[in-house]
Order: C-alpha cells, then sequence, then structure tokens
C-alpha cells in the first residue's frame, strides 16, 4: 500500500500470521545540565609535606655531624613579649589564605595542627567549616590566621620528641542535591595557602646527644 493509505486487515481473509513493519526515530534537546544526588564520602586530600616539612625541629646542632638535638617541648613567646608590624612576615603566627571551593557541591572542610596546644582559654590551630562555591566569580577565598602566643609544642602520635608538624587535613562530601554542567565546562576547584610565620620560642625542652661521646 502507498505511504498514507488505511489498510484493513480480516482476520477471515488472513492466510498467515499478520506483522506490521514500521519504524520510530527520536530525537532529545541537548542536556545543558543535570540534578544529581550526592551521598557522604571521603575524598581525597593533597599531600602536606611540602608543608610539614618546612618546619623541622630535630637535626644537627650548629652542622656538627656528631650532635643531634632532639625536641621534646618548647613555649611559644606571648605577644607583650614581640614588637610585631605585620604577624604574617614576623613570627608565632600560622595563616591559611585563598581557602575555596568551586565545586557546585558542598565540601566539608577540616583542618587540624595538633603539635600547637594553647594556654588556658587559647584558640586551638582547628577549622571545621562546609566550603560552599561562591556567587561571586572574583571571591578570592577565606583568609585565617592563629596567633600561637604562649602556646607550647607538643609531640603527638605517641610520639617523644618534635621531628615535623602534624597537619590533620580531611575533606568529604555531605549528602545533597545539585545542578552539574554537562556542556564540558570544567566542574571546579579546591585552593589553599599555608603560610608559616617564624616561631619566636619563650623556652624550651631538648635532649643533646653528641654520638663522639656516646661511642
Amino acid at each position: 500500500a502507498q505511504e498514507g493509505t488505511t489498510v484493513t486487515l480480516r482476520q477471515d481473509q488472513i492466510e498467515d500470521s499478520p506483522y506490521i513493519d514500521f519504524e520510530i526515530q527520536l530525537s532529545t534537546k541537548v542536556f545543558e545540565s543535570a540534578l544529581v544526588s550526592i551521598e557522604g564520602d571521603t575524598l581525597p586530600v593533597p599531600d602536606m609535606d611540602e608543608y610539614t616539612n618546612q618546619l623541622q625541629f630535630s637535626g644537627n646542632e650548629g652542622g656538627d655531624d656528631d650532635t643531634q638535638l632532639e625536641l621534646k617541648s618548647a613555649l611559644l613567646t606571648g605577644s607583650d613579649d614581640l614588637d610585631i608590624s605585620d604577624p604574617h612576615e614576623e613570627g608565632n603566627t600560622i595563616s591559611f589564605n585563598n581557602l575555596l571551593s568551586t565545586f557546585p557541591w558542598d565540601i566539608e572542610f577540616y583542618l587540624e595542627m595538633p603539635n600547637f596546644v594553647p594556654p588556658a582559654g587559647g584558640t586551638p590551630v582547628l577549622l571545621d567549616i562546609v566550603l560552599s562555591k561562591p556567587d561571586d566569580e572574583d571571591d578570592p577565598g577565606i583568609d585565617t590566621t592563629f596567633n600561637l602566643y604562649n602556646h607550647t609544642i607538643l609531640p603527638t602520635g605517641g610520639e617523644t620528641t618534635l621531628g615535623s608538624l602534624d597537619i590533620i587535613l580531611q575533606l568529604s562530601t555531605i549528602d545533597q542535591d545539585v545542578i552539574i554542567p554537562l556542556d564540558g565546562s570544567d566542574l571546579g576547584g579546591f585552593s589553599l595557602d599555608i603560610i608559616f610565620g617564624s616561631l619566636f620560642f619563650e623556652s624550651f625542652t631538648a635532649d643533646i646527644i653528641n654520638q663522639t661521646i656516646a661511642e
């Protein structure tokens, strides 16, 4: 039959099983975004060695290969003891700058430096916040400075001497529904700058080991 012709099939006139040959064509519009559900999960974190290795406390005393300094604890000076014009360039501070996530989903950010024990009523070096994509594309992120005046530096993890500082960094997603782009654009990124000031000590306790005498 010609296209567009109405065909009537009568059961009493059909000698074999009838069938209809047809073709269906489907077309969709281009999807620009999608609504997805994200479950809370731990995310991989960047290597912190480049920061922790900046502050090595145990080492050779005066460059003498036979003398080893093993730091047990240290007390940092108070703010009244320092003439500080710019805490970022002087001492007893640590800054976390440009903390920013541009991913379309929220990220739970946790950072702690347990070696720094604050005095009574002091503030520990700890950040526990949820990062969201800023509305302003030029948003520089979060800047936070911790004053370490009168903090005590102690070993952690069952150690008896101070080697390098510990940085506990945890990133994780939370249960949420988000809209993600499907047009090939960049999903986003994460940034963080850690700036150490010089450390000024009120006192410290250490073992000085001379290998020549010990032998």
